[in-house]
């Protein structure tokens, strides 16, 4: 007679939050989706470097009218966690909204955790609504926050854009970083940038 073993739950201690510029109507004189991002991005760097937001790390991603996710730039606001988020981002960009990434990884250990089941990986409706929402012309900014950070969360809440947050488990965490480890997917990730 064999034991039934119950897998352990997965651990999430981060969240990946997202908030969402859209592109202003062509009759309205408005600031670019991408130039609003911006902003929030300098702003919220200000008050994670006064303590007044956690945010680990961000990235801001344009949509070109063409449709191509362009990553504008990346940075870690921990002290002490170095310049190894770019990479990061790169691939949970690339999956979320495709790109070469995603196609590189096709068949991966990564591509299991986001193509499964939700309580393995990234919730694919997340993916979607996130997808759908990031029409060209529109701009996002991309971070990552502890997963019980309501402060945060609540400061994020008070843009004048649509947030969408998804917690980032530990596997899929692990899987991003092995699949930066392939030379291949670190040339694929490319970054502009920001002015």
């Amino acid at each position: 007679m064999s034991k039934k073993v119950e897998a352990a739950p997965t651990e999430t201690t981060q969240q990946i939050a997202v908030l969402v510029f859209e592109k202003p109507e062509p009759s309205v004189w408005a600031e670019s989706a991408e130039d609003r991002a911006k902003a929030a991005y300098r702003e919220l760097e200000d008050l994670a470097k006064k303590d007044e937001v956690q945010i680990e790390s961000a990235t801001i991603v344009f949509r070109t009218e063409e449709g191509r996710a362009k990553l504008r730039r990346t940075s870690d606001w921990t002290a002490g966690k170095g310049a190894g988020r770019g990479a990061f981002w790169g691939l949970m960009v690339g999956l979320i909204l495709g790109g070469p990434v995603a196609g590189l990884l096709a068949g991966s250990g990564l591509g299991a955790l986001l193509g499964g089941r939700k309580a393995k990986g990234i919730d694919r409706n997340f993916m979607k609504k996130l997808s759908e929402r990031m029409k060209p012309g529109n701009a996002a900014l991309f971070m990552l926050v502890r997963a019980d950070d309501d402060t945060t969360i609540s400061q994020l809440e008070a843009y004048d854009a649509p947030l969408y947050t998804t917690p980032l488990t530990n596997d899929v965490e692990e899987a991003v970083k092995k699949a930066t480890e392939r030379q291949e997917v670190l040339e694929a990730i490319k970054f502009d940038k920001l002015d």
